[in-house]
């Protein structure tokens, strides 16, 4: 079990019998896609720490490579679709370069509170760098993008203040990162491919605002509930070593 599932199972078993929720209702691909990459890019991770690799300087490098394909994008992805090829093989590379980034922090002891820092800043400018282009690509336009990337950010920004709420972070779902590169990368495929979007899938949108609305909602619910619940923990212990004394 992965560890988001398993947060939130203990999260909603925390609550009073009877009001338990499933914790599937908050599921992302995250929870089937990060142990697979990471499975299959040990040996290239395993790699890179021998080589002095650091974790802070994956961080940087894909933030970086987000800059340049969401400004190629920009500039001529209006007038070349075909560019929109870029967009799921970058969005590819980039959750690749996450895992390996996480992995250099958590398993080759470079975790840093700078680093930390970069990953979470790193992640809220690309998704802006990498959705924006999109706002000039019929049928999307600019308000629902950027609709879209505060949201997007959102959801970043409240799956942070699971700390500051006395929870941890949390990465529920419906549409968290690993979704939303699932959807926007077939997306620039079908651009690539096709050259344009049919008018049908400016209902897009609206069903991404629903669904990163709904990935807010629960992540402030989950860390909620994992803050009251170990707020209680804690009294109850206070109160068992009062009375022991």
């Amino acid at each position: 079990m992965t560890d988001w599932a398993s947060r939130s199972r203990q999260d909603m078993r925390g609550r009073s019998s009877g009001k338990l929720h499933a914790p599937y209702l908050a599921a992302t691909s995250l929870s089937f896609l990060k142990p697979l990459f990471k499975r299959a890019l040990w040996p290239v991770v395993g790699r890179f720490a021998r080589s002095g690799v650091t974790a802070n300087q994956v961080t940087v490098s894909s933030m970086l490579g987000s800059f340049a394909v969401g400004v190629t994008l920009a500039v001529d992805g209006a007038e070349q679709p075909s560019l929109y090829a870029l967009l799921p093989v970058w969005l590819l590379i980039r959750m690749a370069l996450a895992t390996i980034d996480g992995t250099l922090a958590h398993d080759f002891g470079q975790k840093s509170r700078l680093g930390g820092i970069l990953n979470e800043l790193g992640d809220v400018l690309s998704d802006i760098a990498l959705y924006m282009p999109l706002a000039f690509i019929v049928p999307f336009s600019p308000p629902w993008l950027s609709l879209i990337v505060v949201l997007a950010v959102g959801t970043e920004l409240i799956g942070m203040a699971g700390p500051w709420l006395g929870a941890s972070r949390r990465c529920e779902g419906p549409f968290g990162k690993s979704d939303r590169t699932l959807a926007f990368g077939a997306i620039g495929a079908w651009l690539s491919v096709c050259g344009s979007l049919p008018a049908a899938a400016g209902f897009l949108m609206p069903v991404f605002a629903i669904l990163l609305i709904a990935t807010i909602a629960n992540r402030l619910r989950f860390a909620m509930a994992e803050a009251k619940t170990k707020n209680k923990e804690r009294t109850q212990g206070g109160d068992s070593l009062s009375s022991s004394e």
